[in-house]
C-alpha cells in the first residue's frame, strides 16, 4: 500500500498481501489464507537429517540433528515453529549434549551477556509436575536448576537453560527473549544403502509424540501464536 506501515496500537508485526498486490501490516493472530512457495528448478533436501530444511545439522554420532535460530523469540514462538518443522524444542538430555547446544548458541549470538536458551521443559498441566514436551517426567533428562529455582512464580510454566541450569519463566513475554534450538531424532534402521542412493546415510527420521495435547492447552491459555 502506499506510504508507511500503520503500526496501529504496536500489532501489525506481520506482512500480508491484499487483494490488489498491496502489503499491509497485521497482526500476527489474525487468521489468513497462506502459499508455500518451493523452486522446482533447484530442489534441495538433507538426506542426513531427513528434512527440507538444509539449516539442521547431526551431532557427532548422528542421533540428533539441530538447527539453531539466530533471532531470539519467545518460548512459545520457537514451541510452533519447530513444531511446524517436524521437530521438537530442544530437550537438554545429559551434560554433554547441553555444552553442545550452549556453545552451538554462544556461536551464533549477536549480544554479550547471559544466554537463555528455550528448552522442551514445562509444568502447564500442574505447578509441580514438570514433563517433556512429549509428556515424559523431567527425571528422565538432565534437570539440574539453578539457585532459588524452580521458584513456582505464577504463570512461569516454561523453562529455560541459563548459564547451562535450568529456571522457570513466562512462556510468551516478549520482554524475555530467548534463543531457540529445533531438535530432531534419527533413527538407525540397520537398512543397507546402495551407492547409487539418494541417502548417503542408512537413517530415517523418527516421528515424536504428537504435540497435540500441548498445543491445545497453549491455545486455551491464549499463548498460541498463529504465523
Amino acid at each position: 500500500m502506499h506510504g508507511k506501515p500503520s503500526e496501529v496500537n504496536d500489532t501489525g508485526r506481520c506482512i500480508a498481501m491484499n487483494l490488489y498486490g498491496g502489503l499491509v501490516d497485521r497482526s500476527c493472530e489474525t487468521l489468513r489464507p497462506f502459499v508455500c512457495k518451493k523452486s522446482i528448478y533447484h530442489p534441495t533436501f538433507n538426506s542426513v537429517c531427513n528434512t527440507p530444511y538444509s539449516a539442521y545439522v547431526p551431532n557427532e554420532n548422528f542421533t540428533r540433528c539441530y538447527k539453531f535460530l539466530t533471532n531470539r523469540i519467545t518460548w512459545t514462538e520457537g514451541f510452533e515453529i519447530c513444531n511446524e518443522e517436524s521437530s521438537y524444542l530442544f530437550i537438554p538430555n545429559d551434560e554433554e549434549e547441553i555444552n553442545l547446544i550452549t556453545n552451538g548458541v554462544e556461536n551464533v549470538k549477536e549480544e554479550y551477556g547471559t544466554v537463555l536458551i528455550a528448552v522442551g521443559l514445562h509444568n502447564m498441566f500442574k505447578d509441580d509436575m514438570y514433563l517433556t514436551i512429549h509428556g515424559q517426567k523431567i527425571e528422565v533428562v538432565d534437570n539440574q536448576w539453578q539457585d532459588g529455582e524452580p521458584n513456582i512464580r505464577p504463570n512461569e510454566n516454561c523453562l529455560f537453560l541459563s548459564s547451562r541450569k535450568l529456571a522457570d519463566y513466562f512462556c510468551n513475554n516478549h520482554d524475555l527473549l530467548s534463543y531457540v534450538v529445533c531438535e530432531r531424532d534419527i533413527v538407525d534402521i540397520n537398512i543397507p544403502v546402495s551407492e547409487s542412493s539418494d541417502n548417503p546415510l542408512p537413517f530415517r527420521y523418527f516421528d515424536p509424540p504428537d504435540p497435540l495435547p500441548l498445543t491445545i492447552l497453549l491455545l486455551s491459555k491464549g499463548l498460541a501464536i498463529y504465523w
